[in-house]
C-alpha cells in the first residue's frame, strides 16, 4: 500500500506543479504583453518629443525671422526720419536764402521778375 500512496502523492504533486507552471506561464505572458505595450508607449512618447522639438525649432526660426524683419524696418524708419530731417533743414536754408535774396532785391528787379513770370505763364 505504501507504493500506491506514494504514487498518489506524486500524481498530486505533479498536478500542483502543473497548476503553478500554468499560472507562471500566464503571468509571464501578461508581463510580456505589458512590456510590449510599454515599448509602444515609449516609441509614441519619443515621436511626440520629436514633434515638439520640431515645433519649437520652427517657432524659434519664426521668431528670429520676425526679429530680423523688425530690426530691418526700424533701420529703414531711422533712415527715412534722417532723410526727412535733412530735407527740412535744406528747405529751411532755401527759405532763408530766398527771403534774404528778396530783401536784397530792388523793387525794379522784383517788377522785372514778375514780368518774366507772366511771359513764361
Amino acid at each position: 500500500g505504501e507504493c500506491l500512496h506514494n504514487e498518489a502523492e506524486l500524481a498530486r504533486n505533479f498536478r500542483e506543479l502543473e497548476r503553478v507552471y500554468k499560472h507562471v506561464q500566464h503571468e509571464h505572458s501578461i508581463a510580456v504583453a505589458g512590456y510590449n505595450l510599454a515599448q509602444v508607449e515609449i516609441e509614441h512618447f519619443r515621436q511626440q518629443a520629436r514633434a515638439l522639438e520640431r515645433a519649437l525649432q520652427e517657432t524659434q526660426a519664426g521668431y528670429e525671422r520676425y526679429r530680423a524683419e523688425s530690426d530691418h524696418m526700424h533701420r529703414k524708419y531711422l533712415a527715412v526720419k534722417k532723410q526727412y530731417f535733412m530735407s527740412s533743414v535744406v528747405a529751411a536754408k532755401l527759405s532763408l536764402a530766398l527771403q534774404g535774396s528778396f530783401s536784397n532785391m530792388q523793387a525794379e528787379q522784383l517788377y522785372d521778375l514778375a514780368k518774366l513770370q507772366r511771359i513764361r505763364a
